[in-house]
């Protein structure tokens, strides 16, 4: 599924308001296009990557929650095939929302 430039035009304009974000992984030949998570979309993944029943597909949620290319619609029949690429976009997308261990700490 590659994006050409003239996809990502056409997506850039359709979402002006959109920190907008390419994610691909040549292993697979998949790329996606998603929106950085906001406050809403990590208020609804916190709680449920704590849920024991909801945790297994939290961040697939996240994902399709922030998806803009291909629709989230579609992509459900990628995942059908490929379901651990829910598990290495969702993991780029924690990043994106500010997720990091590169943090230094030090005792004032």
């Amino acid at each position: 599924m590659p994006i050409t430039d003239a996809d990502l035009a056409r997506i850039k304009a359709e979402h002006p308001d959109h920190e907008l974000h390419l994610l691909s992984n040549a292993e697979m030949g998949v790329e996606v296009v998603v929106k950085a998570p906001g406050p809403a979309e990590w208020k609804v993944f916190r709680p449920s990557q704590s849920d024991d029943l909801k945790k297994p597909t939290a961040l697939r949620d996240l994902l399709l929650c922030c998806i803009v290319e291909p629709p989230a619609q579609a992509f459900m029949a990628v995942l059908g095939h490929r379901p651990g690429l829910a598990e290495t976009f969702g993991a780029e997308l924690l990043e994106i929302g500010g997720l990091s261990r590169d943090t230094i700490r030090r005792k004032l």
